[in-house]
């Protein structure tokens, strides 16, 4: 409940820069939360380091590989609630694998949109 409160907060925030600023610094202070159990040497490596300490807040999600690239799938979403409100929850977890992987990423799939999970790919 405090978590739909609070994006509910956040997304009353008129000035779209603000609001901005406010989903990446979210997103920075949960990468600084993270970033200490991050390994690997390239993304391969990273994705996987990404993918256990998802397992271990018991997010189910693959690991694979979509045109060489390596991809991770949510299988189920961890902020549901938030999503079907509003898919800024979808880019606060795009910055955040960003910032854990060293690398932009992509949502290439949202269950929103009716695939299967969410579909984040290194570009």
């Amino acid at each position: 409940d405090l978590a739909i409160v609070l994006w509910d907060e956040i997304r009353s925030i008129k000035d779209p820069e603000v609001r901005k600023g406010l989903l990446t610094r979210l997103a920075s202070n949960m990468a600084s939360m993270y970033k200490p159990r991050m390994h690997g040497r390239n993304a391969d490596e990273k994705m996987a380091s990404l993918a256990n300490i998802l397992a271990d807040r018991r997010v189910p999600v693959q690991t694979g590989k979509h045109n060489g690239l390596p991809i991770l799938k949510v299988m189920d979403c961890p902020y549901p609630e938030l999503a079907e409100k509003d898919r800024g929850i979808c880019a606060v977890e795009k910055m955040l694998f960003s910032q854990l992987l060293e690398q932009d990423v992509k949502l290439s799939e949202c269950r929103l949109e009716g695939f299967s999970c969410c579909q984040f790919e290194t570009n």
